[in-house]
């Protein structure tokens, strides 16, 4: 944390890594991306849900075994999906995606009506909040996980004692 907190109070253009994200300052912002060293496959068997990096829960609901990894990113559809960042940061986002691959072999008209990624669910967590979360932190994990698209985090079963009657 320090020296993440050295870098940023510089005010120096440039990147570091800690902790497997990328710091990448710029005159325009800060960008954090996750480091596409050591993203490993997953291999997710018919009708398995698995966890992905840490960072994906993957719901394989096709016939076949699916593998889950990282994938050399193609430049037009990383600008496409991140229009309004630099280039270069949209490349290394896109490098760090899941990239969903069967090993069945498909018939032309299943490739063609249904693609690997529509026969899988690929469902953003908040990591390590996703085990563990403070009452404290509780409303403020809500509302990430709602803006992340990700499970609504449950209300904590017992009762909040702080609180007057």
């Amino acid at each position: 944390m320090n020296r993440i907190m050295a870098f940023l109070g510089g005010g120096q253009p440039g990147r570091i890594t800690a902790g497997r994200v990328i710091f990448d300052r710029r005159r325009d912002g800060l960008y954090l991306v996750r480091e596409n060293r050591g993203i490993l496959p997953l291999h997710v068997a018919p009708g398995d849900t698995a966890i992905w990096d840490g960072r994906c829960r993957i719901t394989n609901r096709d016939s076949a075994d699916i593998i889950v990894g990282s994938t050399a990113p193609d430049r037009d559809e990383a600008l496409a999906l991140f229009p309004d960042v630099p280039p270069a940061i949209a490349m290394r986002a896109v490098a760090a995606m899941p990239f969903i691959e069967s090993n069945a072999l498909l018939s032309t008209e299943d490739r063609e009506n249904k693609g690997v990624a529509e026969r899988s669910i690929v469902q953003p967590l908040l990591a390590p909040f996703d085990r563990f979360l403070p009452q404290f932190e509780l409303t403020l994990g809500i509302q990430f996980a709602v803006l992340l698209g990700c499970d609504v985090f449950p209300r904590l079963p017992v009762k909040d004692s702080s609180r007057k009657r």
